[in-house]
């Protein structure tokens, strides 16, 4: 892709040309196509981790973002390390916190109610997608999503040591504080 200075005799030139040539707001310049997004259900879902995992990251507090930064290796950018640690590799760390999420309506349905209060209490809401076959992830399985990656990654952070956090053993509003404090 090619980058210009002054595109169109203009020094900020962005959008569609004469259905040839699109001009970003960067100063790239690339052929105009049709993008082939057929929004199929499983691209949904990943979309919809995606969207889940970005909620949970901006609900996180300075000291725990560091805390992050310091654990990401050089050639990653912060922000897509935590996503791919919420997400895990062919996001077995998400299916593993849904299966952890889905038990807690079998053992306990106070204990979701509670992940749920806590996660209201940061302003997280529910994710969703039109075209996902996922349907809706509440905002508390988002923050308990965050809280078992934290687990899985052994990150040692404040009262949260590695085998401190479960689903059944955590309370989620200290978890909650815990994420969103400075």
């Amino acid at each position: 892709m090619a980058k210009v200075t002054g595109g169109l005799f203009s020094l900020d030139a962005s959008g569609k040309f004469a259905n040839s040539l699109i001009f970003d707001r960067r100063g790239y310049v690339r052929t105009y196509r049709i993008p082939a997004n057929p929004k199929t259900g499983s691209q949904g879902d990943v979309r919809l981790m995606l969207k889940s995992a970005q909620k949970a990251i901006k609900v996180c507090a300075n000291d725990y973002l560091d805390l992050v930064k310091e654990s990401a290796p050089t050639q990653y950018r912060w922000n897509s390390f935590m996503v791919s640690k919420i997400l895990g590799k062919s996001h077995d760390t998400w299916d593993g916190a849904e299966t952890a999420w889905l038990a807690l309506s079998d053992e306990n349905a106070n204990k979701r109610a509670a992940w749920e209060t806590a996660a209201e209490s940061l302003g997280l809401t529910d994710a969703s997608l039109s075209y996902s076959d996922m349907g809706t992830v509440s905002k508390g399985r988002i923050l308990y999503a965050l809280a078992y990656a934290h687990e899985l990654e052994g990150w040692e952070y404040g009262a949260y040591t590695p085998g401190s956090v479960t689903a059944a053993s955590t309370d989620p509003q200290d978890w909650a504080d815990f994420v969103n404090q400075n």
